[in-house]
This record gives structure tokens, C-alpha cells and sequence, in this order.
């Protein structure tokens, strides 16, 4: 009967050490699904998967040697399910944290071909954002070759667009120009409308203000009148 007793004694203990690895588990789940972008790194799973397993072997020396075994085989799985939630998560935030970071360079190189007056460089650009989206969004979001050139695609107007918007009060003829050229790049087409209608806008500006500025060089002392009559 004292046999039976130490039995059931220990049996409970296994229950408890089980039951409070399982909560611990659960409070792990919610701390990981915290942990994002550049923190979810391999060695912060390794220091965690660490702790779980020295968190698993405290909780089996305060039982007796007779349910180690027993304590070992239900909580295998617990720490298991643990480390693949854990790894799973962790492997999400770092494809978020590089298409991230890919993507924050394309608005750099977006940047950088809008203000230069270099087609080579303008070019070079295009061509680093194609190698962007080829060489890291691509493999992340699992693209298709049309997918991958649609995006580059996507990028590229927005670069001619930026380059345009950015020459059109300068130089707007000029900035016209580039995008009847290279309309074909647009997938977006009302985009395109509003680019070249700001162009146009800015076309039409600085034409009226030369045919005032003539105007005045040769009427300078008539009235508005006149002015506007001319």
C-alpha cells in the first residue's frame, strides 16, 4: 500500500512538472510572436531553445529519478512544437526584414535615378533595381518570371515618373520628351496621365510667362490692355 501511495505521490509531481511546462509554453508562444524584424535572428532561437530546454531540466530534478523517464516522453513534443513555432516565426521576420530592406534600397535607387542628368546613370539604376528585385524580393515572395518582370516594371515607371516630376518646372519640354519615350514602361496608364498632365501644366506655364516676358520687352510703357491684347 506505501508502494501504491509513492506511486501516486509521483505520478502527481509528473502531472504538476507537465502542467507547468505546458503554461510555460504558452507564455513562451506569446513573448516569441513579439519578437520582430531584425530580433528574430538565428542566435536569439538558439539562446531561447537554451532556455526551454534548462527550464525543462529544473522542472525534472525536483522529480523523483522513477518519472524522469515518464516526465521526459510528455514533454518532448511540448518543447518541439515550441522550437518550430519558434523557428517557423523567426523565419518570417527575417524574409519581412530583407524585403524590407530590399525594398527600402529600390526608394533609394528611385531617388538617385530622379536626380540625375546622366541617362548612364539613370540606366544603371534601372538595372540595380531589376538585380533588387530579381536577386531578393523575388526568391521571398515566391515570383514567376512575369510576376518578377511586372514589379520591375512597377519600379521602373516609378523611376521615369520621379525623374519627369522632378525636371518638369526646370525643364519641362525635356521632361515631356522623356516620358513620350518611355511610355511603354507604364503598366500604370492613369499614371502616366498625371504625370504628363503636371508636365504639360508646367509646359504651358513657362510658355505663357515667355510670351509675357516678350510682350513686355517690346510694349513696356502700354497698359494692360494692350498688353493682354497683344
Amino acid at each position: 500500500r506505501a508502494i501504491g501511495l509513492q506511486e501516486l505521490e509521483n505520478e502527481t509531481k509528473t502531472n504538476k512538472a507537465e502542467i507547468e511546462y505546458q503554461t510555460y509554453e504558452a507564455q513562451q508562444r506569446l513573448e516569441i510572436d513579439q519578437i520582430v524584424g531584425d530580433a528574430a535572428s538565428p542566435a536569439v532561437l538558439a539562446a531561447k531553445q537554451k532556455e526551454w530546454e534548462q527550464k525543462r531540466n529544473e522542472l525534472r530534478s525536483r522529480l523523483p529519478p522513477t518519472a524522469h523517464r515518464a516526465f521526459d516522453s510528455n514533454t518532448t513534443g511540448v518543447l518541439g512544437r515550441l522550437v518550430n513555432h519558434t523557428a517557423s516565426h523567426f523565419a518570417t521576420q527575417m524574409k519581412v526584414s530583407a524585403l524590407g530592406a530590399a525594398e527600402a534600397k529600390i526608394k533609394l535607387e528611385i531617388k538617385a535615378a530622379s536626380e540625375t542628368d546622366s541617362p548612364e546613370e539613370f540606366a544603371q539604376g534601372v538595372g540595380r533595381i531589376r538585380r533588387f528585385v530579381e536577386d531578393t524580393v523575388a526568391p521571398i515572395k515566391g515570383y514567376k518570371r512575369d510576376q518578377i518582370e511586372a514589379d520591375i516594371l512597377h519600379h521602373t515607371e516609378d523611376a521615369v515618373a520621379a525623374w519627369a516630376t522632378k525636371k518638369a518646372p526646370g525643364d519641362p519640354t525635356t521632361a515631356r520628351k522623356f516620358l513620350e519615350e518611355n511610355e511603354g514602361l507604364f503598366l500604370d496608364k492613369e499614371k502616366f496621365n498625371r504625370v504628363m498632365n503636371t508636365v504639360r501644366d508646367y509646359e504651358l506655364h513657362n510658355r505663357s510667362r515667355g510670351i509675357g516676358d516678350e510682350v513686355q520687352s517690346q510694349m513696356p510703357d502700354a497698359s494692360l490692355e494692350d498688353k493682354e491684347k497683344r
